[in-house]
């Protein structure tokens, strides 16, 4: 059971779908906020392709010496917060939640299931 939701938004550094910013907010289930905003630039450790750049001008050099996303989790306790809060994101089913899979486990890092809404449905 979820204890409130986590509105959740990624861009990602190129077509391989690898995190180069997280950014969130939580609210419990009222919709009040729980805690500051997160917005983290994450090293994804890869190339960034230009059309993504031009999209969220991130770049090699903005995320130099920044967090991986295994770094990151560790840090802010991430994969435990997603298990108390359900992840809040327009296009979650076919974007967000897959480019979370799929930079977790190039780190090893695997994750549970997740609750999802989808404001894109």
């Amino acid at each position: 059971m979820t204890i409130g939701y986590m509105f959740y938004d990624d861009e990602t550094a190129n077509s391989a779908q690898r995190i180069c910013q997280i950014g969130y907010q939580l609210t419990d289930l009222e919709g009040r906020p729980v805690g500051e905003p997160v917005s983290q630039l994450i090293d994804p450790e890869c190339e960034f392709d230009r059309m993504n750049m031009r999209i969220h001008h991130i770049t090699s050099e903005k995320v130099e010496g920044m967090p991986t996303i295994a770094k990151f989790c560790e840090s802010s306790g991430f994969i435990d917060i997603l298990a108390d809060y359900t992840l809040v994101a327009h296009n979650a089913k076919q974007a967000d939640r897959r480019y979370l899979y799929k930079s977790l486990s190039a780190y090893g890092i695997e994750m549970l299931a997740i609750s999802i809404v989808d404001t894109r449905e």
